[in-house]
């Protein structure tokens, strides 16, 4: 369909959170998010097929990888642009028909140069474009549970995570590389089914509708989202307009792009790390397993972390950057197959929690109405690190026939990427800080009422003393930057 016309359709909206239509949404997000994420996260798979069909050197074929991953991850601001002209829906749907068509084209290309244009730029961009829009309609459909839906959605691409690579792998070695890319892209268009079912939605009409909590289990579901309302109307009209001028997410777009550089390398070359250390076709299918599933429950786990009310989210952030480092520099340690199988799991598991953060800190630092744009400007940030890391690492090998100095190279920048957002993390002052300030405020009134008990009394008394210390330490922050 061209797409003067899916530009001028008008879809029924909707106008609920958290119940109806929203639950449509995320299970077709959540199947968007497999489709989308597997076939990005999957391109291990086809770099050895790339690197034996044209014989080409490490770094060659690992800038496949490379070029889809950041594409997928750059695709943010072209899809701002095509959402604000039409609908999520639409930008789903132009996706699907990008990433079939990219697919479609890689089987019948002649040479290493236009593989990278179509599976690398074509397809990368389509999925990023399925994906992004999808996560970013969840966070607009849910309110309350919105950390457990965003999980429950990007949980779906850690099954992508999980199958796809294995599926893609089973139909190369039944049909070969080429007509596998042939039903890869029909499952790409499937989206484009899914996507029709996005409605676009109206978030002004729905927070005008706000009502106040009725019962103290009601009051610990709303807290985080209380919170955050609290935070959109009155921290973040303090800031500058321009994201540029807000120090904090600076410091978080740097961050994203040192992660970006190493976060990547175990997914791109991980496949071709197997078969170099020796490992059976089967071993290389368990340990591609073991990150899968362990990005499965990373997602799940970092979405019931995130909807926490009293948790730090950006204290969260930090300690996973760190922690996926050290999981990564585990590879360089010995080739030993158990340590690998740990090392995949682990390492999945805290990439797909740290997935699920990203999103919700990035609301944390900008508010609602700059989201869309800062978390589209954010992975773009994350994409030129990706686009640089696994070349680099691939050269890098070519140069000393081992993958354990990429894989340290790769760790020692994740880790460090951690050290930018710390002054953030111990600054009182800013959105972030008075966000902190204003959950702990949140969890000291839920307290305040007490169920009946013998020492009620004393529990309020000491919720209220709790109450009164983050009224005046808010207080001073706000003259302090006011």
């Amino acid at each position: 369909m061209p797409f003067g016309v899916l530009s001028t359709i008008r879809f029924k909206s909707s106008t609920k959170q958290d119940e109806g239509w929203a639950w449509v949404i995320l299970i077709a997000a959540t199947l968007n998010s497999f489709v989308a994420l597997g076939s990005a996260l999957g391109c291990g798979v086809y770099v050895s097929e790339v690197i034996q069909r044209w014989n080409s050197s490490k770094a060659t074929g690992a800038f496949v990888g490379s070029l889809l991953f950041g594409m997928f991850s750059s695709s943010g601001p072209l899809t701002t642009v095509l959402v604000t002209r039409t609908s999520h829906r639409t930008a789903i749907i132009m996706g699907g028909l990008l990433s079939a068509l990219g697919l479609v084209a890689s089987a019948n290309v002649p040479n290493i140069v236009g593989f990278y244009f179509t599976f690398g730029i074509m397809s990368g961009i389509g999925c990023g474009m399925i994906f992004l829009q999808s996560v970013m309609l969840v966070n607009l459909y849910f309110k309350r549970y919105r950390g457990i839906a965003s999980g429950i959605t990007i949980a779906g691409g850690g099954g992508g995570v999980l199958a796809m690579p294995l599926l893609e792998r089973m139909l190369i070695e039944h049909f070969s590389w080429q007509p596998s890319l042939y039903i890869v892209a029909g499952m790409c268009l499937n989206t484009c089914v899914l996507g029709a079912l996005m409605r676009p939605i109206h978030v002004k009409n729905i927070e005008s509708k706000s009502s106040s909590l009725e019962a103290d289990r009601d009051r610990v579901k709303e807290a985080d989202s209380l919170t955050e309302s609290e935070t959109d109307e009155n921290c973040y009209a303090r800031e500058d307009d321009s994201l540029l001028k807000n120090r904090t997410y600076i410091c978080y777009a740097v961050n994203n792009t040192l992660y970006g550089f190493g976060c990547t390398i175990p997914i791109i070359l991980g496949p071709d790390l197997y078969a170099e250390t020796g490992f059976t076709g089967a071993r290389i299918d368990i340990l591609i397993a073991c990150f899968g599933a362990g990005n499965i429950l990373g997602r799940l786990v970092g979405g019931v972390l995130c909807n926490i009310p009293a948790l730090d989210r950006l204290a969260l952030y930090v300690v996973l950057n760190i922690l996926l480092g050290m999981f990564i520099g585990l590879y360089t340690l010995s080739d030993d197959f158990v340590l690998y199988a740990f090392a995949s799991a682990g390492y999945g598991l805290i990439f797909g929690a740290f997935i699920v953060t990203q999103a919700v800190v990035t609301m944390d630092i900008v508010g609602r109405r700059k989201m869309e744009q800062a978390f589209s400007f954010a992975y773009f940030t994350c994409s030129l690190g990706i686009i640089i890391g696994a070349p680099l690492s691939g050269s890098l090998f070519d140069l000393t026939k081992s993958y354990k100095g990429p894989y340290l190279v790769a760790a020692i920048v994740v880790i460090s990427s951690s050290a930018i957002l710390i002054p953030s993390l111990l600054s009182g002052n800013g959105c972030v800080g008075r966000l902190r300030r204003q959950r702990l405020l949140a969890v000291s009134q839920i307290i305040i009422d007490p169920p009946t008990c013998s020492n009620g009394d004393a529990v309020r008394d000491t919720a209220t003393s709790v109450k009164g210390n983050i009224e005046n330490v808010m207080d001073v922050s706000v003259k302090e930057t006011a």
